[in-house]
């Protein structure tokens, strides 16, 4: 149902005229009264425009604005047929109201109303009948709907491996030449021998984008695939042009070579050394041990990160505490894949100082914080105190940085350049010449409170008395 004319009930039922005229199209009108009866032989419409009189239902009762009489029409045309519909009404008290419905369109065509110039987009409505106005005039022009372009690719990307151990997620943009159009279906297909044969991959609604099964695709096989999309109107475009990708298997795991399993390491420094064949990068880090002698990767201690690098074999890892187990882990990558990570548990147990320990004191009128650092007497296996270092954080801890470095044994070294009304935490870091070392605990809330001066001082101008 295209257009619909409401004649609305008055006191005097008079009749109301509609005319159509136009090029490149066919109407076909239906009219009925408001108790749904169809009202044959006033179909009077005919190809390429014509006019017909509605003669009004007779009714007894008259109620403001109640439904008399409608009339319908679908139309149906070529690229640029248009049709103009006049509605009149005798006498002028009696009211045209219009009422647009496309939802059931002439398949393959996208109905718009004009005033406008881009199909696709929503029309200016023709204004109401005026009160004092005999006419209305609305011309409704007849676009054809566009099949969509050909998808944009996006992943698996164009020459990339494809793990066939793990999930695979497929991606594109649809396209329509019409605006606003939209997918409302789509189907992916692939091939394994250069394009000559091609298979369904999957299909699916208006997603852009869909994940394939661990499995679908063989280690070693060179594959194609594409996607075309289906718009709300029916059409399918065309294929999008073909990415390649490659399947290939999750690679072994590296060999750790050190440190071996279950070692005691007494340095504050361990070398992670692994050996893996065609590596193209690796990932190195040092993780917590749950207790259970299970690795606990929610708890990173160090890690480099991936690395693109096919010689680095062995990296020196920093080993901040003693008397811990914890676990060496390895990933690389081959052929665009990436390993599980390889593990290895060890225990830390160096013979460190003793824990230094922090005091501190503020003074706001001078905007300074003193620290001072104790180190107690070694005992046991502990060894001396070199020197220590001062950490200083400004945000609990998250961040720091190294402020002072070589401090004696038991110094006191104070903080000149604090921000008023800042939260800092301090923290010492004891070093032996074995090259050991322990830390402190953090110190928190040294605040420094410069306040806000009463008043202005007076200036004395220069060379005043």
């Amino acid at each position: 149902k295209l257009r619909r004319w409401v004649k609305q009930a008055t006191a005097d039922d008079s009749e109301a005229t509609v005319t159509v005229g136009g090029t490149g199209v066919a109407v076909i009108c239906n009219y009925r009264n408001a108790y749904g009866v169809e009202q044959t032989g006033t179909n009077g419409f005919t190809t390429g425009g014509g006019a017909t009189t509605m003669t009004a239902s007779t009714v007894t009762t008259v109620r403001p604005n109640q439904l008399i009489d409608e009339a319908w029409m679908w139309i149906e045309g070529s690229d640029g047929g248009s049709t103009t519909v006049e509605a009149s009404t005798v006498p002028t008290t009696q009211r045209v109201n219009r009422d647009y419905n496309v939802s059931s369109p002439v398949p393959g065509l996208l109905i718009c109303t004009q005033p406008q110039t881009v199909p696709g987009t929503t029309p200016a409505r023709v204004a109401e009948l005026s009160d004092l106005g005999y006419w209305l005039s609305a011309t409704i022009s007849i676009y054809p709907n566009h099949p969509p372009n050909a998808p944009t690719l996006g992943s698996p990307a164009d020459g990339s491996t494809v793990n066939v151990d793990a999930p695979q997620l497929f991606r594109w943009l649809f396209s329509d030449p019409d605006p606003a159009d939209l997918q409302t279906a789509y189907q992916i297909r692939y091939s394994s021998d250069d394009g000559a044969t091609w298979a369904i991959l999957t299909s699916g609604g208006s997603l852009m984008s869909v994940t394939v099964a661990a499995g679908t695709f063989a280690d070693g096989t060179d594959y194609q695939w594409q996607v075309r999309t289906t718009d709300r109107y029916g059409a399918t475009g065309p294929w999008s042009a073909a990415f390649h990708f490659t399947g290939s298997s999750t690679p072994d795991v590296p060999t750790i070579t050190a440190p071996i399993s279950d070692a005691t390491v007494t340095e504050p420094t361990v070398d992670v050394t692994w050996t893996f064949g065609s590596q193209q990068a690796y990932q190195v880090r040092l993780v917590a041990d749950d207790g259970t002698g299970s690795p606990d990767t929610a708890t990173v201690l160090y890690d480099t990160g991936q690395i693109d690098d096919v010689v680095t074999h062995t990296v020196t890892v920093p080993l901040d505490t003693t008397g811990v187990t914890v676990h060496a882990q390895v990933s690389a990558e081959a052929a665009g894949i990436w390993s599980d990570f390889a593990d290895v548990r060890f225990t830390v147990d160096f013979n460190a100082p003793p824990a230094p320990t922090l005091t501190l004191t503020t003074n706001d009128d001078q905007a300074t914080i003193t620290v001072y650092l104790t180190n107690p007497e070694p005992t046991g296996d502990q060894l001396d105190t070199l020197y220590d270092d001062l950490l200083i954080s400004a945000d609990g801890a998250e961040t720091w940085a190294r402020y002072a470095t070589l401090l004696p044994p038991n110094a006191q070294w104070t903080f000149r350049t604090p921000a008023s009304g800042v939260d800092y935490q301090f923290r010492a870091v004891a070093y032996t010449d074995a090259g050991t070392f322990a830390y402190s605990t953090w110190v928190d809330e040294a605040v420094i409170d410069m306040g806000t001066p009463d008043a202005a001082p007076d200036l004395i101008p220069e060379g005043s008395p």
